[in-house]
């Protein structure tokens, strides 16, 4: 609706800058800016064009401008969405390629995502477009990656994007905080940098981090890449984020459809190594939390793990089985071995890799002495199963 002026009689004189309230379905004028009477002045305004006029202003003024370069993907899905609802813009960079191949989950993200299309996302062109185009991200996720492949992919998804992209914002925008999203397998075999089982945050970045294949070697290399961009400064911070097996909406890593899968068909996995598991949704409440750490002078770069629960193979199925209101199923025990020898089917290198790390339990101690509360395993389960 349009708000128009019904009649006026501003006193001679009185500058344009007038007083009002509100009166009925009319805003009233009550005088110039001189302190002169207004009479018989009636402006005929709908409280609802005011109120969305206030209100867009309002949103405006708070909302944060968003990033996540690799976004057409399960995690990028997971970080529009849960952006996209605490009312934030949220731009998600992709290959056109992504798109031509993931294209109903492309569309899903574009209900709460503007998708802006690249026929590379290697280029240092597309962060000046990006900047020219958009602006300075408040925060801009680094989400490229790919569960296996020869070593030039790898490499060029887990290194050379999110560092492009990294010294790319570096140079044009000083008041952007970059999160990386790594993987617990950066820091390799744990042996290293466990006390009795329990891996915590090293105080050095990497110190003492072995890889244990090509998957665990890119993400290390990965790390040091956006580490190194937040030493030489530009940025207002940059955080490494390291996940277990994420668990959430558009859950469709070939781990999750295998089990799924399973469960459909009341055959339950029992046993089995032990699994570092993150819900979808705190990836951005990390993020957020660490911007804030940051902001507050607790460090500009950062790396924290982001892994509240542990579950073996085993439990994870039986809470599958659960969400899907399997109440009778066939077990099936599933050493470690067994995973070992299908690695590849359930999910290529990840899973190949991530045996080596089974038996240990990667303590997030810097998000939780931040106070960060966790998505129940549960309420992620559950949503990866009714998505």
């Amino acid at each position: 609706m349009e708000c128009v002026s019904e009649a006026s009689r501003i006193p001679e004189g009185a500058l344009p800058v007038v007083f009002i309230i509100a009166q009925g379905p009319y805003l009233r004028v009550l005088g110039g800016s001189d302190g002169s009477p207004a009479r018989n002045v009636r402006v005929v305004a709908c409280f609802v064009c005011v109120r969305l006029m206030l209100f867009a202003a309002l949103i405006a003024s708070v909302a944060s401008l968003v990033l996540v370069v690799g976004g057409v993907g399960f995690v990028g899905f997971n970080i529009a969405y849960t952006h996209s609802s605490a009312g934030d813009r949220v731009v998600v960079v992709s290959r056109r390629s992504s798109v031509e191949r993931r294209g109903r989950l492309a569309e899903e993200i574009s209900r709460h995502a503007e998708v802006w299309l690249l026929d590379t996302l290697s280029s240092p062109t597309g962060v000046k477009d990006f900047v020219e185009r958009y602006g300075c991200p408040d925060i801009a996720y680094l989400v490229t990656g790919k569960p296996g492949g020869p070593w030039s992919v790898l490499r060029e998804a887990h290194v050379e994007v999110p560092g492009i992209w990294a010294e790319g914002l570096a140079e044009r925008c000083g008041g952007s905080f970059v999160v990386y999203l790594s993987s617990t397998l950066a820091v390799g075999d744990p042996g290293g940098c466990a006390r009795d089982g329990l891996v915590l945050e090293e105080g050095e970045h990497l110190a003492g981090c072995r890889p244990v294949g090509r998957y665990s070697r890119s993400k290390m290399e990965g790390e040091r890449r956006v580490i190194e961009v937040c030493r030489r400064g530009g940025l207002a911070g940059v955080a490494v984020v390291r996940p277990g097996l994420v668990v959430g909406r558009w859950c469709y890593h070939q781990i999750w459809r295998s089990l799924y899968s399973l469960g459909k068909r009341k055959i339950r996995l029992s046993g089995g190594p032990l699994m570092p598991l993150t819900p979808a949704k705190d990836i951005v409440g990390a993020g957020l939390r660490l911007r804030r750490y940051a902001e507050e002078g607790g460090g500009r770069c950062l790396w924290a793990y982001l892994t509240p629960w542990h579950k073996t193979v085993g439990e994870l199925h039986a809470m599958i089985l659960r969400a899907l209101g399997v109440r009778r199923s066939l077990p099936i025990p599933v050493p470690a071995s067994l995973m070992r020898l299908f690695g590849g089917f359930l999910g290529g290198d990840v899973v190949r890799e991530s045996m080596r790390q089974s038996g240990y339990r990667f303590q997030p101690g810097l998000l939780n002495s931040l106070g960060m509360g966790w998505t129940s395993l549960e309420e992620a389960v559950r949503e990866a199963v009714e998505w």
